[in-house]
């Protein structure tokens, strides 16, 4: 009797040990990690000699990851900085204008499982900026008299008579 008790207090422990690990307490062994992704779809465009930073984020896979920009060129001065972690920064100060520049951004986690994503973005030239001195102009009216070459004659006249 001892026995069955025995093994009955072993089973019910492995099925809790079961049960709790499905609850939040950890894994299931053969569970696989979700595929990893780079979320961010789209770069916006840059201006030159303005700073320029934007995040690219990745999903699933398994830390840590490594980062690369695998085809294309980046504008001059922007550099992409990589982590370990589930993002990296494209950032810098772009000093040339430039359109349509292809590039594709790589991201690869531990398990060796790998995302890429292609981006395009344009580095706008520097925006004209207009302004006026003094800073502040007021306008009236004004009445200015002027008289023509008739006008003269016509009131030379008019003082003879």
């Amino acid at each position: 009797m001892k026995s069955i008790s025995r093994v009955a207090v072993v089973v019910f422990g492995l099925m809790a040990i079961g049960l709790l690990s499905r609850c939040g307490g950890g894994q299931p062994l053969l569970q696989q990690a979700p595929p990893l992704v780079i979320t961010t779809a789209s770069l916006p465009n840059g201006t030159a000699e303005t700073a320029y930073s934007q995040t690219i984020q990745a999903s699933g896979g398994v830390a840590p990851y490594t980062w690369a920009v695998t085809a294309g060129t980046l504008s001059h001065n922007l550099a992409l900085t990589t982590s370990a972690t589930c993002s990296a920064t494209l950032a810098g100060t772009p000093d040339v204008p430039a359109q349509a520049l292809a590039f594709t951004i790589k991201v690869t986690d531990s398990a060796t499982h790998s995302a890429t994503q292609p981006y395009t973005i344009s580095i706008l030239p520097e925006p004209d900026i207009l302004s006026l001195s003094p800073a502040g102009l007021s306008f009236s009216t004004q009445l200015v008299e002027s008289t023509s070459a008739a006008q003269t004659e016509d009131r030379t006249q008019l003082s003879r008579r």
